[in-house]
């Protein structure tokens, strides 16, 4: 669990994260991939506050959001802290669920 100071730490990267998951057609810039996985790297409580948040972002309907934060969870399966994959693995379910849902219609 985030202490409270973990948490108003990680307040200051919620606009990189932002940026990284807009609700748009443009890919995540690859430095922010980087920055995220750094985010996982500095407490316990951070990457609990990032895993958090990627999970939120994973609940809205736009399909753009998904992606973007399933291509994240790839990348920090290889670069993100220990603790957060652990973590991650806890919470697979969620990513199951989301990654099933079908985003795009397909025109006949």
């Amino acid at each position: 669990m985030a202490t409270f100071l973990e948490r108003l730490a990680f307040l200051q990267k919620v606009p990189t994260l932002m940026k990284a998951t807009a609700d748009d057609e443009n890919p995540c810039p690859g430095y922010l991939f980087q920055e995220i996985g750094k985010i996982s790297h500095e407490s316990l409580g951070c990457g609990q506050c990032l895993l958090e948040y990627l999970l939120e972002r994973l609940q809205v309907e736009s399909c753009h959001v998904k992606l973007k934060v399933l291509k994240i969870f790839v990348h920090l399966c290889g670069h993100g802290s220990d603790h957060f994959l652990t973590e991650l693995r806890r919470n697979s379910t969620f990513i199951q669920q989301a990654s099933g849902k079908r985003c795009w219609e397909i025109s006949p």
